[in-house]
């Protein structure tokens, strides 16, 4: 039998270690860049349409808005997702669906 003590450790051993732990958080670190991508330059209301997509059929409806609204403010913070376009914006877009007419508009 071999009496192994504190100080018979194989460097090799150490070695693969720290690079297998390296390895592990490297794809940790691009798994999360990754995802980060996905919600870039989003507005908030295309955010949470994400999460309603990507957790409703998985913990459902009311779960993933639960989430959304814990996430995205988040998101904000770090610039990531941006605020919705001002309502004015929006009642400009809904007069044009409706057949409303802009000023450039001629009857010519």
């Amino acid at each position: 039998m071999s009496n192994k003590t504190h100080e018979d450790r194989h460097p090799i051993r150490f070695m693969i270690r720290i690079l297998v732990l390296a390895g592990l958080i490297g794809f940790a670190v691009k798994t999360v860049s990754a995802k980060k991508k996905e919600f870039h330059g989003l507005n908030e209301s295309q955010a949470r349409k994400k999460f309603a997509e990507k957790l409703g059929p998985k913990i459902g409806e009311d779960r993933a808005n639960e989430v959304a609204d814990q996430v995205i403010p988040r998101l904000k913070e770090r610039g990531l997702v941006v605020e919705d376009p001002a309502p004015a914006d929006i009642d400009d877009v809904d007069d044009l669906k409706a057949g409303g007419g802009s000023d450039t508009d001629s009857d010519e």
